[in-house]
């Protein structure tokens, strides 16, 4: 794929750097600053440090190596005084924590290391322990050896669990997440085989299912957050169609309560879960711009997520239970096991988990666009590219586009090539600012020759995403969708196929396409800023300097 003239590569990664030697991990800076401890996180770090076992870990449900990583990773995240993330902190606090005292062998990392000595890691393990434990306290991943009796080399072990189809250590797909945010961690591009195993992998509700399977409905919010959490930290642009789907299904999950629910309870898991990949998206969680901006669809009352978490934390009562947080899975053993207050902690304080967070939604003026629409980040990406101007401060995002307009906005969009031979239209003014886009799309055969052109008229659903399609480089290979109202051999069905498979456009809830409808400029504007966001979309051509990847 070439780029185009001039076009800066940039990406929305502000990842670790790792020194040749995979020794010395540096700190890491975020868009916003992370919040600091307070007397919430304490009480739960405090109530985690106090769960330790005489073998300096946490597992407390005996399912290996399920809890000790997280509680790692929550007491490093108490322990920070600042920005950007100290490493040395980090280390301070997960040693302080000696179940032996000055017996040798109790500490956490005493712990993780007899594990995967005794336990060669799988991919996925390797990569959760590079996430979670080498990466947040700055030991070297590719010899991992606190306790100094043989270096374990997690980087290695998580290669060579990559399978020929880009996932890592199936059945769970969870494993080729951690596996997507190690390469951020060890400052490695994501591989691209790997990306794709994960959008394929995506439900057409926009979400994923434990086991990674595409079809059906059964779906979870905390694998779903886990993928986003993957995308971005991979440097995939938030408009992109994959990533847009994943916020719309957990916006459409998020409950009144502030909660999301795990098998219809509020659940603390997934409600952490959810916080983290939402901020990691660039979005604050006090307000629910988040939410309308990811869904039309989502409304009603709404409470912050965090505002939920913090009601969970057990306050009174027992003194052995203050401090942790409620868990739906508390029934179930005699004891709770530590996971739910360490992933509370983890999306309280957001100062490790996401990676690599998106930077902060984007702003425009527009007088008569909301700050928080389903359009409104790409009615701004719009403005900041120079794609549309102002006209008066308006946008006019309810009224319906027309042939000329939508020319001139694609020729804004493709970097306002020519010139080119005058084209021939007679009906069109001398003087129309689409002149220069119409002699363009003549020279590229995407309009009819002729003496007169319909620029008036305005375009239909069919229209905007044939043309999208065709500028793309008419990328093939996207499967024949059963659409009610679109024949297979209409001229715009390949297109329409493309669009739905990239999420350029959605099919309606009835499951038709309805190719004649009409066309706003809030829609326009969301198809161009969801092609320009997905990477995937992309036939072989020049890409415009518009573009978000």
């Amino acid at each position: 794929m070439e780029r185009g003239p001039g076009k800066v590569t940039m990406t929305h990664r502000l990842r670790l750097a790792l020194a040749s030697t995979l020794v010395a991990l540096l700190g890491l800076g975020t868009v916003a600053p992370p919040v600091a401890a307070d007397a919430t996180t304490d009480a739960a770090t405090a109530w985690l440090a106090a769960r330790q076992e005489p073998d300096g870990g946490f597992e407390v449900a005996d399912f290996a190596p399920f809890e000790t990583p997280d509680v790692i990773l929550a007491i490093a995240a108490g322990a920070q005084s600042g920005t950007p993330w100290s490493t040395g902190e980090a280390l301070a606090a997960v040693q302080a924590l000696d179940a032996n005292g000055a017996a040798a062998g109790g500490t956490p990392l005493d712990w993780a290391d007899e594990y995967l000595t005794a336990n060669p890691p799988t991919a996925g393990i390797a990569a959760k322990f590079i996430v979670l434990v080498a990466g947040p306290l700055g030991l070297d991943p590719a010899a991992f050896d606190p306790s100094g009796n043989g270096a374990v080399d997690l980087v290695a072990a998580m290669d060579a669990g990559k399978l020929p189809d880009g996932s890592y250590s199936l059945p769970a797909i969870n494993d080729t997440l951690y596996a997507l945010l190690a390469h951020d961690v060890i400052g490695r591009d994501a591989p691209t085989d790997t990306l794709a195993y994960l959008r394929g992998a995506q439900q057409a509700n926009g979400g994923w299912s434990y086991d990674g399977a595409p079809e059906g409905t059964d779906t979870d919010v905390d694998t779903t957050a886990r993928a986003v959490q993957a995308l971005v930290a991979s440097g995939v642009p938030t408009g992109d169609g994959t990533v847009a789907a994943a916020l719309k299904y957990l916006a459409d999950l998020h409950q009144a309560s502030g909660a999301w629910q795990f098998f219809g309870s509020d659940d603390t898991n997934s409600t952490a879960m959810a916080a983290m990949a939402i901020h990691g998206a660039g979005w604050r969680l006090h307000s629910s711009c988040w939410r309308t901006s990811s869904s039309s669809g989502a409304a009603g009352p709404y409470t912050n997520p965090v505002a939920w978490l913090r009601s969970q934390q057990v306050t009174s009562g027992e003194p052995a239970d203050l401090g942790r947080f409620l868990s739906q899975n508390d029934v179930f053993s005699e004891v709770p096991n530590t996971s739910a207050t360490s992933q509370a902690v983890q999306a309280l304080l957001r100062s490790w988990l996401p990676l690599s967070p998106a930077p902060l939604a984007r702003t425009e003026d527009f007088d008569d666009v909301p700050a928080c629409a389903w359009y409104s980040q790409a009615v701004a990406w719009m403005a900041e590219n120079g794609i549309t101007r102002f006209a008066g401060g308006t946008f006019g995002p309810k009224s319906g586009i027309t042939n000329g307009q939508l020319s001139l906005l694609l020729w804004n969009l493709f970097d306002q090539p020519g010139p080119f031979t005058d084209h021939p239209y007679t009906n069109v003014a001398a003087n129309a600012a689409y002149n220069d886009a119409l002699d363009w799309l003549l020279d590229a055969g995407l309009i009819n020759d002729g003496t007169t052109f319909p620029s008036k008229r305005n375009v239909n659903r069919a229209r905007v995403l044939n043309l999208l399609w065709q500028l793309a480089g008419s990328p093939a290979g996207a499967p024949d969708l059963a659409i009610a109202d679109v024949s297979d051999t209409a001229p715009f069905a390949d297109a329409v196929d493309w669009a739905i498979e990239h999420g350029i456009a959605q099919l309606l809830p009835d499951g038709t396409f309805r190719p004649r409808q009409k066309v706003t400029r809030a829609q326009a504007a969301l198809m161009m800023f969801r092609l320009a966001s997905t990477q995937p979309a992309w036939g072989e051509v020049a890409l415009p300097s518009t573009v978000e990847f």
